[in-house]
């Protein structure tokens, strides 16, 4: 008995070690996935490849394309033209002047009353007396310039405000009367009477001009430099703006124009040695070095 149950023993525990052989050859994916009690169901592959969110597509440098520039122009204006327009020169007859010591309040009533038949308001005192004689007849608009002119000798200003009325007075007398700001551009004549001018700038900077105008008008004739818009706000009658506007065309004009510019290929050098060159040259070091390097050799 003890005979039979020997062989019986060794071929069961073989068979076993043979099970657990195979077992361990399985591979993971093929081992069924273990699910807690109460879990949902694992999700099929094609379940998963649905809900995938979709690839984001490629930029326009990655898929080889570049975008266009794009240029939004504007209208080049940094100022808007005044909304009361000056109607032109003084129109009528010419007529001749001829005043000797005459007190201001007459000439003023003569020339803007009886000649020019305009609207006008004077601001006492006048103080003062004025001398203006013409060798001819002049024209309504030279009458006014010269009327100008004749009371800025005697410390008077005549300032146009919006409804066309001039007043007559002192510059502390007309400080309240608000005058149409001008707009100056070229080709077109400035209304008369004290005011402000704003003078636009095309190629040189408003700080600059400002610079150049200082020492050639009055302390108080400069009342805003605007580098962001590139202009000039002054104030002063006429004659003075006329002058302004004369100093700002001599400087503002554009350089680049005046210049040449020449473009020379090399054959045998670098541009590199030939702008050191060019700026030894221009400084005149080498001229400079060349004598000192014989004063040494001689020492």
């Amino acid at each position: 008995m003890s005979r039979l149950f020997a062989p019986l023993l060794a071929l069961t525990l073989t068979g076993m070690l043979a099970a657990c052989a195979d077992l361990d050859t399985v591979p993971a994916s093929a081992a069924p996935a273990q699910v807690a009690w109460g879990a949902p169901a694992p999700a099929s592959a094609a379940m998963l490849q649905a809900s995938a969110p979709a690839p984001a597509e490629p930029a326009a440098s990655e898929a080889g394309t570049t975008m266009e520039p794009i240029v939004i122009r504007g209208n080049d204006r940094v100022v808007a033209p005044p909304a009361v327009k000056f109607a032109g020169p003084a129109k009528g007859a010419s007529t001749a002047l001829k005043f000797e010591s005459a007190p201001v309040s007459e000439v003023v009533k003569v020339v803007l009353g009886d000649l020019l038949k305009v609207d006008y308001v004077v601001h006492p005192p006048l103080n003062g007396t004025i001398t203006l004689t013409t060798r001819q007849a002049v024209s309504p608009d030279r009458a006014l310039l010269l009327l100008e002119s004749a009371l800025q000798a005697s410390g008077v200003v005549m300032a146009r405000d919006a409804h066309g009325t001039y007043h007559v007075g002192s510059p502390e007398a007309l400080k309240g009367i608000v005058s149409v700001p001008v707009l100056a551009e070229p080709g077109k004549p400035l209304p008369p009477g004290y005011g402000t001018v704003i003078i636009p700038l095309e190629y040189l900077g408003a700080g600059e001009m400002a610079n150049i105008l200082r020492p050639m008008v009055a302390s108080d004739a400069i009342v805003r430099v605007d580098t962001l818009r590139n202009i000039l706000v002054m104030r002063g009658t006429r004659a003075e703006a006329e002058g302004w506007l004369d100093l700002v065309k001599t400087f503002d004009v554009n350089l680049l124009r005046g210049m040449s510019v020449g473009v020379f290929p090399l054959k045998y050098t670098s541009a590199a040695d030939v702008e050191t060159a060019l700026r030894l040259l221009s400084s005149g070091t080498a001229a400079g070095a060349a004598p000192a390097a014989g004063a040494s050799g001689q020492a």
